[in-house]
């Protein structure tokens, strides 16, 4: 797993090669997702990131596709993360962090009963930074600011008297950036960004409602039913992408509102030799977006052109879904799983553009109705994803296994207002053959090794071709393969780690605007990544150390720029004062950026993005150990 993006604007991350925005450019949804306490973060929530890791129970990286319990956007893989569940003793937790660049955190949490069948837990954490881009041309240093808080409320109900539990759970936070690119300088590597300005900021807000319900209905058969409401909401405010002196009219306005309903139903057994579940999914996810600000013709014609885009799109989605696994002797065990999915996506698009005229005095002249133009298009598909394995266990610690399991990316509708144009794509799809090893050792030592195989078919690319509109097209065929090991050691003091792993991407088929890509390796890709680290642990202090190698990579599918390959070493210290811990770290501690974007010019200014400077601080921790 590879994190590519920088900022709360820019996140994305890589599994085995893949990245989770998709690796042409195109399409509606993620080929890989993240999901918070049984709620998946929308498209647009997942291009800012999970921000906070506190109160976190634990975090599953699922690799290669997930057909039966993700499906549609999760081909890639997965990223499951689990908040802590209310307790029924009390508890408070507290953090209090200091760092450079005047990083700020604060977060407390308190957990308990109230009464001896219903228990609840609160947290809240604000994060706040300045940021390390600096504007000489305002005369300010915390230009990349970036301030995030969390609040998430939990109420647990356990009756004495029915094998039944209910959770319900509601997260708000409330996220603003400043999300400007940053001008790259390559002789005196600073972070500098010269817009005058200083007003292109990102605003975000979430709220996700959960409910859970586990009911037992025997030994061997339980029901669980996941309701999830997720919405989103943001505002980013760009005077970058102009062609003329712009003022705040002028900038480029991007508005979302994502909402997404989510309703899971599982019945599950537990067996002997039978062991699995079958269930039920529906989902609808309305995301609607507008664009206000300068239009394509600003670049294709060279006018000042002030346009108005409102494309909403909703999807619609149905499932059926189930895996098993069956002990076919003590040494073999077969796993079954599917998932049939049907999908109904209705989208839609509309302009209204205004040309505005360079001002022979003070004032702007908007001559309106350059353009007005409104189109809607629907469309629907169905698939039926596969999953077969066989496990064989050498001894009681010790298997190999093989799977071979389907996963898809939706497909869609390109609509463009300016030019009329509607464009419908198909689904794409991956094959995956995987090898697996695991093994645990009485010396505490750990074991787990992969060799897969993907076979990428139909994917979608955008179509290049020359003028303001790029449609998607289904014209992609890709191959990966490469293999992973990871090593884990456990001792009283120790607990230490080691992993290596390779990948090889490559375009099969990829033409895009008259340009072939074929042969090509896939952007956001590094082909080898390391890491080794662990801790040691003496009295009341713990001592920690970790170094993570990634092997250069290209950032667009042309292939036209390769980053430099990066190693990042961690150090940190902690001491035990029972109750209260106390812990230093220094991240990034040779201080290595490199740059992680081609070069490209606005308003004749060079800019680009870099990976993040040595940060370091201290933390002070109440009751979390």
């Amino acid at each position: 797993v590879n994190i590519n993006g920088s900022g709360l604007q820019a996140f994305t991350f890589s599994i085995r090669g893949i990245d989770s925005s998709g690796v042409g450019g195109a399409g509606d949804g993620t080929v890989a997702s993240l999901t918070v306490d049984g709620a998946a973060f929308t498209t647009q929530q997942l291009s800012r990131g999970f921000n906070s890791l506190f109160d976190v129970e634990q975090v599953e990286v699922l690799r290669g596709p997930q057909s039966t319990s993700q499906a549609r956007n999760s081909l890639a893989g997965a990223v499951v993360v689990s908040t802590k569940d209310p307790e029924f003793e009390f508890d408070t937790q507290g953090i209090l962090g200091f760092g450079n660049f005047d990083t700020f955190e604060v977060g407390v949490v308190n957990t308990g009963p109230i009464t001896d069948e219903w228990a609840y837990r609160i947290a809240a954490q604000r994060l706040s930074t300045d940021g390390f881009i600096d504007n000489p041309v305002l005369g300010i240093d915390d230009y990349n600011f970036s301030d995030t808080d969390t609040v998430r409320a939990k109420l647990l109900y356990r009756p004495k008297t029915l094998p039944l539990e209910i959770l319900i759970s509601h997260t708000h936070v409330q996220a603003d950036a400043r999300n400007d690119v940053s001008s790259w300088f390559p002789d005196t590597r600073e972070f500098v960004n010269s817009n005058p300005f200083g007003d292109s900021e990102m605003d975000s807000e979430q709220n996700v409602t959960t409910l859970e319900i586990m009911y037992d209905i025997s030994d061997t058969w339980s029901l669980e039913s996941q309701t999830a409401y997720n919405d989103f909401k943001s505002v980013d405010l760009n005077t970058n992408y102009t062609t003329s002196l712009p003022d705040r009219n002028q900038a480029w306005l991007a508005t979302a509102d994502q909402e997404e309903f989510n309703q899971t139903l599982r019945l599950i057994y537990e067996g002997d030799r039978v062991r699995g579940a079958f269930g039920f999914f529906y989902s609808d996810d309305t995301n609607v977006t507008l664009r206000d600000g300068v239009a394509a013709l600003n670049f294709a014609m060279g006018l000042d052109v002030d346009a108005e885009i409102n494309s909403p799109l909703d999807t619609e989605t149905r499932a059926v879904f189930g895996e098993f696994d069956i002990e076919a002797t003590k040494r073999w065990t077969v796993t079954v799983g599917g998932r049939y999915e049907q999908v109904d996506v209705k989208s839609a698009s509309s302009l209204r553009a205004n040309l505005v005229l360079p001002p022979p005095a003070p004032y702007t002249v908007v001559v309106p109705g350059l353009l007005d133009s409104s189109l809607d298009a629907t469309t629907d598909f169905d698939v039926f994803l596969p999953k077969l394995g066989v496990t064989y266990a050498l001894d009681e610690n010790q298997r190999v296994g093989f799977t071979y399991s389907e996963g898809y990316r939706q497909g869609g509708i390109t609509i463009d207002p300016e030019t009329l144009f509607i464009s419908e794509f198909d689904p794409e799809f991956v094959k995956n053959y995987e090898l697996s090893y695991k093994g645990v050792f009485d010396s505490g030592l750990s074991v787990s090794a992969n060799l897969f195989y993907l076979d990428w078919a139909d994917q979608q690319i955008v179509d290049d071709v020359p003028g303001p509109f790029d449609p998607t097209l289904n014209a992609g065929e890709s191959s990966v393969y490469g293999g992973e090991l990871e090593l884990a050691w456990r001792t009283r003091q120790w607990d230490t780690y080691a992993t290596l792993g390779y990948v090889k991407t490559e375009f099969d088929e990829f033409v895009s605007g008259g340009n072939d890509f074929s042969g090509n390796e896939f952007p956001s890709g590094p082909r080898l990544t390391a890491a080794i680290g662990g801790f040691y642990s003496h009295g009341n202090w713990t001592y920690g150390a970790e170094a993570n190698y990634r092997d250069g990579f290209y950032t667009s599918a042309s292939n036209s720029f390769k980053t430099n390959s990066l190693t990042l070493v961690d150090l940190s210290l902690t001491y035990d004062f029972d109750d209260l811990t106390v812990r230093g770290f220094v991240n990034n501690v040779f201080d290595r950026v490199e740059q992680v974007s081609e070069t490209f010019v606005i308003e004749g200014i060079p800019n680009g993005n870099l990976t993040n400077p040595r940060t370091f601080g201290i933390q002070f921790m109440y009751g979390f150990f």
